[in-house]
Protein backbone atom coordinates (compact mmCIF):
# COMPACT_ATOMS: atom_id res chain seq x y z
CA UNK A 1 0.00 0.00 0.00
CA UNK A 2 2.83 2.38 0.86
CA UNK A 3 4.59 1.62 -2.41
CA UNK A 4 1.36 2.24 -4.33
CA UNK A 5 0.88 5.64 -2.63
CA UNK A 6 4.47 6.65 -3.35
CA UNK A 7 4.12 5.67 -6.99
CA UNK A 8 0.98 7.81 -7.34
CA UNK A 9 2.78 10.78 -5.77
CA UNK A 10 5.75 10.39 -8.13
CA UNK A 11 3.38 10.11 -11.11
CA UNK A 12 1.74 13.42 -10.17
CA UNK A 13 5.12 15.12 -9.70
CA UNK A 14 6.31 13.90 -13.09
CA UNK A 15 3.09 15.14 -14.70
CA UNK A 16 3.46 18.59 -13.12
CA UNK A 17 7.09 18.86 -14.16
CA UNK A 18 6.30 17.77 -17.75
CA UNK A 19 3.39 20.19 -17.97
CA UNK A 20 5.62 23.03 -16.73
CA UNK A 21 8.24 22.31 -19.38
CA UNK A 22 5.58 22.20 -22.09
CA UNK A 23 4.03 25.54 -21.06
CA UNK A 24 7.46 27.16 -20.84
CA UNK A 25 8.27 25.91 -24.33
CA UNK A 26 5.01 27.33 -25.72
CA UNK A 27 5.57 30.75 -24.17
CA UNK A 28 9.31 31.21 -24.72
CA UNK A 29 9.92 29.84 -28.23
CA UNK A 30 7.76 32.31 -30.21
CA UNK A 31 9.12 35.30 -28.30
CA UNK A 32 12.53 34.61 -29.83
CA UNK A 33 11.17 35.67 -33.20
CA UNK A 34 9.90 39.19 -33.88
CA UNK A 35 7.69 38.40 -36.88
CA UNK A 36 4.16 39.78 -36.69
CA UNK A 37 1.19 37.52 -37.43
CA UNK A 38 -1.81 39.35 -38.90
CA UNK A 39 -4.88 39.47 -36.69
CA UNK A 40 -8.14 37.93 -37.83
CA UNK A 41 -9.49 39.62 -40.92
CA UNK A 42 -6.21 41.33 -41.84
CA UNK A 43 -4.28 40.48 -44.98
CA UNK A 44 -0.56 39.93 -45.15
CA UNK A 45 1.55 41.35 -48.00
CA UNK A 46 1.13 39.27 -51.14
CA UNK A 47 4.79 38.21 -51.21
CA UNK A 48 4.73 36.87 -47.67
CA UNK A 49 4.16 33.23 -46.85
CA UNK A 50 1.67 33.06 -43.97
CA UNK A 51 -0.47 30.53 -42.21
CA UNK A 52 -4.22 30.61 -42.78
CA UNK A 53 -5.55 33.76 -41.12
CA UNK A 54 -9.17 32.69 -41.08
CA UNK A 55 -10.61 32.16 -37.60
CA UNK A 56 -9.42 28.83 -36.25
CA UNK A 57 -12.85 27.20 -36.27
CA UNK A 58 -13.25 28.04 -39.97
CA UNK A 59 -10.13 26.02 -40.81
CA UNK A 60 -11.60 22.69 -39.73
CA UNK A 61 -13.70 21.02 -42.41
CA UNK A 62 -17.04 20.34 -40.77
CA UNK A 63 -15.34 20.27 -37.42
CA UNK A 64 -17.70 21.86 -34.95
CA UNK A 65 -20.67 19.71 -35.93
CA UNK A 66 -18.84 16.78 -34.41
CA UNK A 67 -17.47 18.42 -31.32
CA UNK A 68 -14.20 19.60 -32.75
CA UNK A 69 -12.18 17.69 -35.32
CA UNK A 70 -14.46 15.60 -37.51
CA UNK A 71 -13.36 11.99 -37.93
CA UNK A 72 -14.52 12.30 -41.57
CA UNK A 73 -14.82 8.96 -43.33
CA UNK A 74 -12.01 7.60 -41.25
CA UNK A 75 -11.23 5.16 -38.51
CA UNK A 76 -11.12 6.49 -34.97
CA UNK A 77 -8.18 4.65 -33.63
CA UNK A 78 -8.40 4.24 -29.90
CA UNK A 79 -10.74 4.35 -26.95
CA UNK A 80 -9.70 7.72 -25.52
CA UNK A 81 -12.25 10.58 -25.71
CA UNK A 82 -11.61 11.26 -29.39
CA UNK A 83 -14.86 13.20 -29.66
CA UNK A 84 -13.30 16.18 -27.89
CA UNK A 85 -11.70 18.73 -30.23
CA UNK A 86 -8.34 18.78 -28.48
CA UNK A 87 -7.76 15.21 -29.56
CA UNK A 88 -7.23 14.55 -33.26
CA UNK A 89 -7.66 10.87 -34.07
CA UNK A 90 -4.41 9.88 -35.73
CA UNK A 91 -6.13 8.08 -38.57
CA UNK A 92 -8.05 11.20 -39.51
CA UNK A 93 -6.89 11.84 -43.09
CA UNK A 94 -4.39 14.68 -43.09
CA UNK A 95 -6.02 16.19 -46.17
CA UNK A 96 -8.89 17.24 -43.91
CA UNK A 97 -6.42 19.61 -42.21
CA UNK A 98 -4.62 20.82 -45.33
CA UNK A 99 -5.70 24.49 -45.29
CA UNK A 100 -3.22 25.33 -42.54
CA UNK A 101 -0.17 24.64 -44.72
CA UNK A 102 1.77 27.72 -45.89
CA UNK A 103 0.50 29.40 -49.00
CA UNK A 104 1.13 32.51 -51.05
CA UNK A 105 -1.53 35.20 -50.69
CA UNK A 106 -3.46 36.50 -53.71
CA UNK A 107 -2.96 33.46 -55.92
CA UNK A 108 -5.63 31.25 -57.49
CA UNK A 109 -6.32 27.90 -55.86
CA UNK A 110 -4.33 25.32 -57.86
CA UNK A 111 -4.69 21.56 -58.15
CA UNK A 112 -2.90 19.82 -55.29
CA UNK A 113 -1.15 16.49 -54.79
CA UNK A 114 -0.73 15.42 -51.20
CA UNK A 115 1.42 12.84 -49.35
CA UNK A 116 1.36 12.17 -45.60
CA UNK A 117 2.87 9.73 -43.14
CA UNK A 118 1.77 9.47 -39.53
CA UNK A 119 2.89 7.30 -36.62
CA UNK A 120 1.23 6.92 -33.25
CA UNK A 121 2.29 5.09 -30.09
CA UNK A 122 0.11 4.49 -27.05
CA UNK A 123 0.64 3.27 -23.51
CA UNK A 124 -1.62 0.27 -24.20
CA UNK A 125 1.10 -0.90 -26.63
CA UNK A 126 -0.89 -0.09 -29.77
CA UNK A 127 1.30 1.29 -32.58
CA UNK A 128 -0.24 2.64 -35.76
CA UNK A 129 1.31 3.80 -39.03
CA UNK A 130 -0.81 5.54 -41.66
CA UNK A 131 0.15 6.58 -45.19
CA UNK A 132 -2.14 8.85 -47.24
CA UNK A 133 -1.94 9.90 -50.90
CA UNK A 134 -4.47 12.20 -52.54
CA UNK A 135 -4.97 14.55 -55.46
CA UNK A 136 -7.52 17.35 -55.73
CA UNK A 137 -8.65 18.79 -59.05
CA UNK A 138 -9.92 22.36 -58.76
CA UNK A 139 -12.84 23.62 -60.82
CA UNK A 140 -14.84 26.85 -61.30
CA UNK A 141 -11.77 29.01 -60.66
CA UNK A 142 -10.94 27.21 -57.46
CA UNK A 143 -14.42 27.45 -55.90
CA UNK A 144 -14.61 23.66 -55.78
CA UNK A 145 -12.40 20.62 -55.70
CA UNK A 146 -12.73 16.89 -56.23
CA UNK A 147 -10.29 14.02 -56.17
CA UNK A 148 -9.31 10.52 -55.03
CA UNK A 149 -7.80 9.64 -51.66
CA UNK A 150 -5.97 6.41 -50.85
CA UNK A 151 -5.02 5.48 -47.31
CA UNK A 152 -3.32 2.50 -45.71
CA UNK A 153 -3.04 1.88 -41.96
CA UNK A 154 -1.18 -0.81 -40.06
CA UNK A 155 -2.17 -1.54 -36.44
CA UNK A 156 0.09 -3.56 -34.12
CA UNK A 157 -0.76 -4.27 -30.49
CA UNK A 158 1.74 -6.37 -28.59
CA UNK A 159 0.41 -9.71 -27.30
CA UNK A 160 -3.00 -8.92 -28.85
CA UNK A 161 -2.73 -8.93 -32.64
CA UNK A 162 -2.52 -6.72 -35.70
CA UNK A 163 -4.72 -5.37 -38.48
CA UNK A 164 -4.39 -3.86 -41.94
CA UNK A 165 -6.82 -1.24 -43.20
CA UNK A 166 -7.23 -0.08 -46.82
CA UNK A 167 -9.39 2.97 -47.43
CA UNK A 168 -10.13 4.29 -50.94
CA UNK A 169 -12.18 7.50 -50.91
CA UNK A 170 -13.43 10.30 -53.10
CA UNK A 171 -13.53 13.82 -51.63
CA UNK A 172 -15.30 16.95 -52.82
CA UNK A 173 -15.78 20.49 -51.58
CA UNK A 174 -17.58 23.43 -53.13
CA UNK A 175 -18.23 27.03 -52.12
CA UNK A 176 -21.39 28.20 -53.84
CA UNK A 177 -21.05 31.79 -52.61
CA UNK A 178 -20.23 33.73 -49.45
CA UNK A 179 -23.20 32.15 -47.69
CA UNK A 180 -23.24 28.48 -48.70
CA UNK A 181 -20.50 25.86 -48.81
CA UNK A 182 -20.39 22.07 -48.86
CA UNK A 183 -17.82 19.32 -48.31
CA UNK A 184 -18.10 15.58 -48.56
CA UNK A 185 -16.07 12.39 -48.41
CA UNK A 186 -17.25 8.89 -49.32
CA UNK A 187 -15.27 5.69 -49.16
CA UNK A 188 -14.95 2.08 -48.07
CA UNK A 189 -13.03 0.69 -45.11
CA UNK A 190 -11.66 -2.75 -45.92
CA UNK A 191 -9.71 -4.31 -43.08
CA UNK A 192 -8.62 -7.66 -41.72
CA UNK A 193 -7.64 -8.50 -38.14
CA UNK A 194 -5.10 -11.23 -37.45
CA UNK A 195 -7.59 -13.30 -35.51
CA UNK A 196 -10.88 -12.54 -37.30
CA UNK A 197 -12.55 -12.26 -40.68
CA UNK A 198 -12.25 -9.39 -43.18
CA UNK A 199 -14.78 -6.55 -42.92
CA UNK A 200 -15.89 -4.11 -45.62
CA UNK A 201 -17.82 -1.09 -44.36
CA UNK A 202 -18.97 2.01 -46.26
CA UNK A 203 -18.05 5.34 -44.66
CA UNK A 204 -18.84 8.97 -45.42
CA UNK A 205 -18.72 12.54 -44.13
CA UNK A 206 -20.96 15.30 -45.47
CA UNK A 207 -21.14 18.81 -44.07
CA UNK A 208 -22.86 22.01 -45.18
CA UNK A 209 -22.46 25.55 -43.89
CA UNK A 210 -24.77 28.54 -44.09
CA UNK A 211 -23.35 31.96 -43.17
CA UNK A 212 -26.08 34.62 -43.02
CA UNK A 213 -23.49 37.22 -42.03
CA UNK A 214 -19.75 37.63 -41.55
CA UNK A 215 -20.13 36.98 -37.83
CA UNK A 216 -22.41 33.94 -37.83
CA UNK A 217 -22.24 30.48 -39.40
CA UNK A 218 -24.56 27.50 -39.01
CA UNK A 219 -23.51 23.99 -39.97
CA UNK A 220 -25.28 20.65 -40.38
CA UNK A 221 -23.67 17.34 -41.17
CA UNK A 222 -23.51 13.60 -40.86
CA UNK A 223 -20.70 11.06 -40.94
CA UNK A 224 -20.13 7.33 -40.55
CA UNK A 225 -16.89 5.83 -39.29
CA UNK A 226 -15.31 2.63 -38.03
CA UNK A 227 -13.01 2.32 -35.01
CA UNK A 228 -9.31 1.49 -35.18
CA UNK A 229 -9.34 -0.59 -32.00
CA UNK A 230 -8.64 -4.28 -32.54
CA UNK A 231 -11.64 -5.45 -30.53
CA UNK A 232 -13.99 -3.06 -32.37
CA UNK A 233 -12.48 -4.07 -35.71
CA UNK A 234 -12.97 -7.73 -34.92
CA UNK A 235 -16.66 -7.08 -34.20
CA UNK A 236 -17.09 -4.85 -37.28
CA UNK A 237 -18.31 -1.89 -35.21
CA UNK A 238 -19.37 1.28 -37.06
CA UNK A 239 -21.29 4.38 -36.02
CA UNK A 240 -23.38 6.99 -37.84
CA UNK A 241 -23.63 10.54 -36.48
CA UNK A 242 -25.97 13.45 -37.18
CA UNK A 243 -25.03 16.86 -35.81
CA UNK A 244 -24.94 20.59 -36.08
CA UNK A 245 -23.10 23.63 -34.82
CA UNK A 246 -23.39 27.39 -34.48
CA UNK A 247 -20.32 29.63 -34.62
CA UNK A 248 -20.45 33.29 -33.64
CA UNK A 249 -17.56 35.74 -34.03
CA UNK A 250 -18.72 39.24 -33.00
CA UNK A 251 -15.23 40.66 -33.61
CA UNK A 252 -12.10 39.61 -35.48
CA UNK A 253 -10.55 38.42 -32.21
CA UNK A 254 -13.44 36.72 -30.41
CA UNK A 255 -15.24 33.47 -31.25
CA UNK A 256 -17.91 31.31 -29.60
CA UNK A 257 -19.14 27.88 -30.66
CA UNK A 258 -21.87 25.48 -29.58
CA UNK A 259 -22.25 22.03 -31.12
CA UNK A 260 -23.98 18.72 -30.61
CA UNK A 261 -24.70 15.40 -32.27
CA UNK A 262 -26.45 12.07 -31.95
CA UNK A 263 -24.58 8.84 -32.70
CA UNK A 264 -26.11 5.49 -33.63
CA UNK A 265 -23.90 2.39 -33.38
CA UNK A 266 -24.45 -0.88 -35.21
CA UNK A 267 -24.17 -2.80 -31.93
CA UNK A 268 -27.36 -1.08 -30.71
CA UNK A 269 -25.67 1.67 -28.70
CA UNK A 270 -26.49 5.40 -28.85
CA UNK A 271 -24.49 8.50 -27.94
CA UNK A 272 -25.47 12.12 -27.27
CA UNK A 273 -22.76 14.76 -27.39
CA UNK A 274 -22.65 18.48 -26.61
CA UNK A 275 -19.94 21.13 -26.40
CA UNK A 276 -19.55 24.84 -25.70
CA UNK A 277 -16.32 26.75 -26.32
CA UNK A 278 -14.92 30.24 -26.65
CA UNK A 279 -11.62 31.75 -27.77
CA UNK A 280 -10.14 35.24 -27.57
CA UNK A 281 -7.05 36.64 -29.30
CA UNK A 282 -5.24 38.58 -26.60
CA UNK A 283 -1.97 39.40 -28.39
CA UNK A 284 -0.93 40.07 -31.99
CA UNK A 285 2.74 41.08 -31.63
CA UNK A 286 5.38 39.64 -31.67
CA UNK A 287 3.18 36.56 -32.15
CA UNK A 288 -0.55 35.85 -32.06
CA UNK A 289 -1.75 34.48 -28.72
CA UNK A 290 -5.21 32.98 -28.21
CA UNK A 291 -6.79 31.93 -24.90
CA UNK A 292 -10.05 30.11 -24.43
CA UNK A 293 -12.12 27.56 -22.56
CA UNK A 294 -14.18 24.51 -23.47
CA UNK A 295 -16.84 22.41 -21.73
CA UNK A 296 -17.78 18.98 -23.09
CA UNK A 297 -20.51 16.50 -22.13
CA UNK A 298 -21.47 13.09 -23.47
CA UNK A 299 -23.85 10.23 -22.65
CA UNK A 300 -24.01 6.62 -23.87
CA UNK A 301 -27.19 4.56 -23.65
CA UNK A 302 -25.30 1.31 -23.00
CA UNK A 303 -21.81 0.00 -22.26
CA UNK A 304 -21.41 -3.12 -24.41
CA UNK A 305 -17.61 -3.09 -24.03
CA UNK A 306 -16.93 -3.59 -27.73
CA UNK A 307 -13.59 -1.79 -27.62
CA UNK A 308 -14.57 1.85 -28.14
CA UNK A 309 -14.84 4.32 -25.24
CA UNK A 310 -18.44 4.09 -23.97
CA UNK A 311 -18.92 5.52 -20.45
CA UNK A 312 -22.43 6.12 -19.14
CA UNK A 313 -21.58 9.81 -18.79
CA UNK A 314 -18.49 11.86 -19.60
CA UNK A 315 -17.68 15.47 -18.76
CA UNK A 316 -14.64 17.71 -19.26
CA UNK A 317 -13.69 21.33 -18.58
CA UNK A 318 -10.48 22.68 -20.12
CA UNK A 319 -8.49 25.81 -20.71
CA UNK A 320 -7.14 26.46 -24.20
CA UNK A 321 -3.93 28.14 -25.37
CA UNK A 322 -2.77 28.67 -28.95
CA UNK A 323 0.19 30.53 -30.45
CA UNK A 324 0.73 31.37 -34.11
CA UNK A 325 3.83 33.03 -35.54
CA UNK A 326 5.67 33.55 -38.79
CA UNK A 327 9.23 32.69 -37.82
CA UNK A 328 10.54 33.66 -41.26
CA UNK A 329 8.90 34.46 -44.58
CA UNK A 330 8.77 30.73 -45.34
CA UNK A 331 8.55 29.11 -41.90
CA UNK A 332 5.47 29.33 -39.67
CA UNK A 333 4.61 27.94 -36.24
CA UNK A 334 1.28 26.90 -34.77
CA UNK A 335 1.47 25.50 -31.26
CA UNK A 336 -0.61 25.31 -28.11
CA UNK A 337 -2.77 22.83 -26.31
CA UNK A 338 -5.37 22.29 -23.66
CA UNK A 339 -5.36 21.33 -20.00
CA UNK A 340 -8.15 20.64 -17.54
CA UNK A 341 -10.15 17.91 -15.88
CA UNK A 342 -12.38 15.11 -17.11
CA UNK A 343 -14.60 12.57 -15.39
CA UNK A 344 -16.82 9.61 -16.20
CA UNK A 345 -19.78 8.17 -14.32
CA UNK A 346 -20.04 5.86 -12.49
CA UNK A 347 -16.44 4.71 -12.14
CA UNK A 348 -13.95 7.56 -11.66
CA UNK A 349 -13.42 10.85 -9.88
CA UNK A 350 -12.23 13.90 -11.90
CA UNK A 351 -8.73 13.45 -13.27
CA UNK A 352 -6.38 15.85 -15.09
CA UNK A 353 -6.00 15.79 -18.86
CA UNK A 354 -3.57 17.66 -21.10
CA UNK A 355 -2.78 17.86 -24.80
CA UNK A 356 0.21 19.92 -26.03
CA UNK A 357 0.81 20.08 -29.78
CA UNK A 358 3.06 21.81 -32.27
CA UNK A 359 3.10 22.24 -36.04
CA UNK A 360 5.85 23.71 -38.23
CA UNK A 361 5.11 24.62 -41.86
CA UNK A 362 7.76 25.46 -44.45
CA UNK A 363 7.24 26.68 -48.02
CA UNK A 364 9.70 25.64 -50.73
CA UNK A 365 9.35 27.99 -53.65
CA UNK A 366 5.83 28.54 -54.91
CA UNK A 367 4.84 24.91 -55.40
CA UNK A 368 5.88 22.83 -52.39
CA UNK A 369 4.95 23.00 -48.71
CA UNK A 370 6.21 20.76 -45.91
CA UNK A 371 4.43 20.34 -42.61
CA UNK A 372 5.62 18.54 -39.48
CA UNK A 373 3.33 17.89 -36.52
CA UNK A 374 3.69 16.46 -33.03
CA UNK A 375 0.98 15.96 -30.43
CA UNK A 376 0.93 14.36 -27.01
CA UNK A 377 -2.30 13.41 -25.31
CA UNK A 378 -2.28 12.49 -21.63
CA UNK A 379 -5.11 11.42 -19.33
CA UNK A 380 -5.21 9.90 -15.86
CA UNK A 381 -8.84 8.88 -16.27
CA UNK A 382 -8.40 5.15 -16.64
CA UNK A 383 -5.77 4.29 -14.00
CA UNK A 384 -3.30 5.93 -11.65
CA UNK A 385 -0.61 5.48 -14.28
CA UNK A 386 -2.94 6.99 -16.89
CA UNK A 387 -3.14 6.79 -20.66
CA UNK A 388 -0.91 8.63 -23.10
CA UNK A 389 -0.47 8.85 -26.85
CA UNK A 390 2.27 10.42 -28.97
CA UNK A 391 1.43 11.35 -32.57
CA UNK A 392 4.06 12.36 -35.14
CA UNK A 393 3.30 13.37 -38.71
CA UNK A 394 4.98 14.62 -41.87
CA UNK A 395 3.03 16.10 -44.80
CA UNK A 396 4.07 17.13 -48.31
CA UNK A 397 1.87 19.37 -50.49
CA UNK A 398 2.58 19.96 -54.17
CA UNK A 399 0.58 22.76 -55.83
CA UNK A 400 0.26 22.60 -59.62
CA UNK A 401 0.60 26.30 -60.30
Amino acid sequence: MINGSLNRIFDRLRMKRTTGFVLAFFLILPSLFMVTVPAYGQSAPSAQIVTNDAPYYMQQSGSAAYGGYAPAASTVVDDTPQYTPHYVPYSTPYYIRRPSAPFVQNTAQPDETYFAFQRSTETDRLDTETTTVSHEFKFINGAGGIGPVLQYSRFDQKDVGNANLYRPEISMDYKLNDRFSFSGVAGVDNYSVSYSNTHTIATYNVYGTYSPSKTLSIGLGSFRNTFGILQSMQEGIAATYFGGDINYAPTNTLHFSVSGNEGLYNDGNERQFGQLSGEKQVLSKPFALFLGARVTGMHFAHSPYNGYFDPERYGAAEGLLRIRANLTQKLSLDTGGSAGFEAVNPDYAPKPTYDPNIKLSYAIGNNVALEGTAEYYGSNLATDSGFSQLILGLDLHYFWR
